[in-house]
């Protein structure tokens, strides 16, 4: 169970082309991650919608190769 910091970008920008991104591996073992996202689509929207829209776009990895993330959104 791990993901490269990289490949998670990757992902992250897949479903967020135009936001700014940023990713902290938190302890050094590439399964605990900080994910910042900044993006005008989460603009009018709860922090419950943006962080499920994040929950979404990583639904491929969230489960199996992510033992625990930190969201952060914004919209500016």
């Amino acid at each position: 169970m791990a993901i490269e910091q990289k490949e998670l970008y990757e992902i992250v920008k897949l479903s967020f082309p135009n936001a700014t991104v940023k990713i902290v591996d938190l302890v050094g073992d590439k399964d605990h991650y900080r994910i910042e996202i900044i993006d005008k689509n989460f603009v009018n929207k709860s922090k419950i919608q943006q962080h499920r829209i994040v929950h979404k776009a990583l639904d491929s990895v969230l489960n199996n190769r992510l033992h625990a993330i930190e969201i952060n959104t914004s919209s500016n």
